[in-house]
């Protein structure tokens, strides 16, 4: 009776582990397929079309999360060292039929491809000299944005280089900004091959505030002054042949 005893007693042992083992097996099992549950659906959709952005081709990969948006070139350079990024709504490199903007100070416009001077590639500016465009192609850009240009002549031959047939070059500027105001006024002759399509004043709830290069509002010197507000547009446009 002790020896039947002590062989149930075992057995219940053996079941109880068998058991337990079985349950474990179900709880790993259970945690893996909620993994892969949990992977699916956070893993990003690669032509998913987000806002302000270019559809991502099929063979993009991305460490962004739940479908962030994805910038359209790699932050990892060739040699896999991690780069700053631009935020995705801003082209990393000029495209072509695309949009650039020169002078783009702190203030980029999305959708386009915006330099400056003074580069800062973490709201979306990438270094550019408005007379030595080296890395935008001739005849690719369908729209040239310039806001109150300020030491460049906004008309000059790398420029006028970029603009493919039939775009168009928009200026902005305010009266005491010489570089513009000569244009606008018409002083300076509108260059061969191009022609004005609009020259004007900007309705009121359009004028944005401008900025000198050290920061000050365009109308204050020091901070003390009115501010202006750009007031004043021109729109060329290259002639197709």
């Amino acid at each position: 009776s002790q020896k039947f005893q002590l062989i149930k007693t075992e057995l219940d042992t053996r079941n109880q582990q068998g058991q337990n083992g079985q349950q474990h097996q179900k709880g790993q099992n259970s945690v893996v397929q909620n993994n892969k549950n949990s992977i699916n659906k956070t893993q990003p959709q690669g032509n998913q079309d987000y806002s302000g952005n270019q559809q991502v081709s099929k063979g993009a990969t991305s460490n962004n999360q739940q479908g962030a948006p994805v910038s359209k070139t790699s932050d990892i350079n060739k040699s896999g060292v991690s780069q700053v990024a631009a935020p995705p709504s801003y082209l990393t490199k000029p495209e072509q039929g695309g949009t650039l903007v020169i002078g783009a100070g702190n203030k980029p416009i999305k959708g386009a491809y915006n330099v400056d001077i003074k580069e800062n590639i973490k709201i979306g500016v990438f270094k550019g000299d408005a007379t030595n465009l080296v890395n935008v192609p001739t005849g690719s850009q369908a729209k040239v944005i310039i806001e109150n240009p300020n030491g460049f002549d906004p008309l000059n031959p790398e420029i006028l280089r970029v603009v493919k047939e039939g775009g168009e070059i928009e200026i902005t500027g305010i009266k005491s900004n010489k570089e513009f105001f000569k244009i606008y006024s018409g002083e300076v002759e509108v260059p061969k091959g191009f022609e004005i399509i609009e020259v004007g004043e900007i309705p009121e709830n359009f004028q944005k505030q401008g900025f000198r290069t050290n920061g000050d509002l365009i109308g204050q010197k020091n901070g003390v002054g009115t501010p202006k507000k750009t007031d004043k547009i021109i729109r060329i446009r290259k002639i197709k042949k």
